[in-house]
Formats: C-alpha cells, sequence, structure tokens
C-alpha cells in the first residue's frame, strides 16, 4: 500500500467508479465543482481572492485540493500509518462510502462471502446458504444479508492498531510508558484476497476523496 502526496494531480488510475463506491466519487465530484464555482476565472486574481477569503472558505478549498492528491490505495496487505492516521484525524466513516453490491460480490468466492456474513454477524445458516447455492444465488443472499450491516472488507478497514503503535512510540519517546482474524481456512488466505477489494477472484470458473473527499481516494 503506498501514499503519495504531491502538487501533481492523481490520475486515480486503480480507482473505477461502480455501484459500490459512486457516492464517494458524487461527492467528492460535487467538493470540486463548488470550490471550483468560488475561484476567479482569471487566474492573476487569485491571490487578492485568497487575500479577502474568510479562513474557513480557505481552509475547504485546501482540503478539496489535498485531498485529490493522496492516494492510499493498498496493493498488499501491509498496513499506511499514514493514510490510516489521516482517515481516523477526519472521523472517516468508510461504511458510509462503500456497499458490498453485486458488483463487489461477484469478483469474490463463496467461501469469501460465507466469511463477511458470518463477520457481520448474520446467522450461521446464511453462511451456509451461500456455501450450497450456485455463484448467482449466492452473491444475491449476500448483498441482502449485509445490507445495511456496515460491514468492510480488508482493504477498506483503518488500521487503528497501527495507529496505537505508532501513538505509543511517540510518547515513549517522551519518557511516557504507553500501554501496550484472518477469513481464511482450509489453507487459503482468504483474507489476503478480500484485500484486494475489486482484485479478480475465481469461484466456480468466473472472475471473481474533509470525509466524504478522502473517501473517494
Amino acid at each position: 500500500m503506498g501514499f503519495r502526496s504531491s502538487g501533481t494531480k492523481q490520475g486515480h488510475s486503480s480507482a473505477k467508479v461502480d455501484p459500490d463506491n459512486a457516492a464517494a466519487f458524487t461527492a467528492l465530484a460535487e467538493a470540486q465543482e463548488k470550490v471550483q464555482a468560488k475561484l476567479p476565472t482569471d487566474r492573476t486574481e487569485l491571490l487578492a481572492w485568497c487575500l479577502a477569503a474568510s479562513r474557513k472558505t480557505l481552509l475547504d478549498v485546501l482540503a478539496t485540493c489535498v485531498a485529490d492528491q493522496l492516494d492510499a490505495v493498498r496493493f498488499d496487505s501491509k498496513p499506511n500509518s499514514t493514510a490510516d492516521r489521516i482517515a481516523e484525524a477526519v472521523s472517516l466513516d468508510m461504511a458510509a462510502w462503500f456497499s458490498p453490491t453485486e458488483t463487489f460480490l461477484k469478483r469474490i468466492t463463496k467461501k469469501m462471502m460465507a466469511s463477511a456474513v458470518t463477520e457481520a454477524g448474520c446467522a450461521p445458516e446464511i453462511a451456509s446458504a451461500i456455501l450450497g447455492v450456485p455463484k448467482a444465488e449466492a452473491v444475491q443472499t449476500a448483498q441482502e444479508a449485509l445490507q445495511g450491516k456496515g460491514w468492510l472488507p480488508p482493504a477498506l478497514r483503518i488500521e487503528t492498531a497501527t495507529i496505537a503503535t505508532t501513538s505509543e512510540a511517540a510518547a515513549d519517546a517522551d519518557g511516557v510508558i504507553g500501554d501496550n482474524e484472518p477469513l481464511g481456512d482450509e489453507g487459503e488466505d482468504d483474507g489476503q484476497a478480500l484485500e484486494s477489494v475489486h482484485g479478480p477472484d475465481n469461484d466456480e470458473g468466473q472472475t471473481d476523496s474533509n470525509e466524504a473527499v478522502i473517501a473517494a481516494e
């Protein structure tokens, strides 16, 4: 998982808009349009506009511009403490910006779907039903079971343990002593596979960016 912040606009080449995450991309586009509407069309007037703008307006513009430069895409199972700390700082709730729809579920195996509904606190018989029906039916069952549960694939979860470890290390440096399940089974690393939110997976022959702005990243 990498993290970048630069003056060059990110192309979001690895990002794909689909029903799972459309709300985040829509919010990002709306935020950018609002900022664009506030800025002067003549670039030579930008400095004067900034000097006259309120602190809140400047912070809103800055937040939108910076958010569009953040790239917290996860390519492997390693945590990204910087991205996670930003998410924590803005109280980012990814469950508000991602929903496990058919588009997502058809990309993962039935075993992963069963693990997901189990994690979400659904009844054990739902997981059993998912494993015992064809893939298309399993997707429908999992989607209905996960609706409103707030379940997230590992790649979209904030690594709070990483944040705590970083904070403890900083506290120790100041002389303060801080208080110090994978989804897989049968030898398969399903947890790691789920960390690729839209990564390919096979099952029965099928190939399985403030807060709103950062969510789209």
